[in-house]
């Protein structure tokens, strides 16, 4: 009777029961080559290090508008896009498949969780955003919304798809989701946080860093954790 309830005939979870333990009914291990996972870390510390010189450059003479913002968003997701394909790494080897090869776990979670990331971001945050929204108006917030998915989808691509895939190879997956999250928290991205002592957002921080380390491993899908960033960036720090 209990197996009845957690689990379908063919052995699978129950749908509800799989949302709730992020279970997607997945053992996917990469393709590439151990060079290419090498060249994924080093094209991983480059693009780092690089967005770190432009942002302090951009804010030394002055570009923090939406639009520089925006732009360099773009830029570096179009060249990370194109240094993946040149080192011959497949898309899919970085959790980045077509929606056809999506199961339905996949599809019915993220049906799910972006309406919910929407509401709980909005909840925390909706005088902030009522007044940006009656200052700027939809059009305004909806090329934010592009730009800063965009950030999402960049920095999931360099600190999941890259680093934590990469990690995962060379060890357990605990290791790399936690190695991988260390990074993503006190390295190039969020480093100046810890510099200005904002300790508490550090925390938060490395949480929301592991939550979207786990769903990555579990889903083995970019796509998700990069839509969810992107909104959580967007509702956090992109609201103009």
């Amino acid at each position: 009777m209990i197996k009845k309830i957690f689990y379908k005939k063919d052995g699978t979870v129950q749908l509800p029961w799989a949302i709730l333990v992020l279970y997607f009914h997945k053992k996917v291990k990469p393709l590439y080559t151990p060079e290419q996972g090498r060249d994924m870390l080093i094209v991983a510390l480059i693009f780092e290090v690089t967005r770190v010189a432009v942002t302090l450059y951009k804010n030394n003479l002055g570009y923090e508008d939406l639009l520089s913002t925006g732009i360099t968003a773009l830029i570096l997701l179009g060249l990370v896009f194109l240094v993946t394909k040149f080192l011959g790494i497949k898309l899919k080897d970085i959790g980045l498949r077509k929606l056809s090869l999506w199961n339905t776990y996949e599809i019915v979670y993220l049906a799910i969780m972006i309406p919910v990331g929407f509401f709980i971001f909005y909840y925390f945050t909706k005088d902030k955003f009522s007044a940006s929204l009656e200052e700027n108006g939809w059009g305004i917030m909806i090329i934010t919304f592009i730009f800063y998915v965009c950030w999402g989808f960049y920095q999931e691509w360099i600190y999941r798809g890259f680093i934590q895939t990469e990690l995962t190879r060379r060890y357990d997956a605990a290791t790399a989701i936690i190695l991988a999250n260390i990074i993503f928290t006190f390295g190039p991205l969020h480093f100046y946080q810890l510099y200005q002592g904002h300790y508490t957002i550090v925390a938060a921080t490395f949480l929301i860093g592991l939550v979207f380390g786990i769903l990555y491993h579990r889903s083995y899908n970019l796509w998700i954790v990069g839509l969810l960033h992107g909104i959580g960036n967007w509702f956090l720090v992109g609201l103009p």
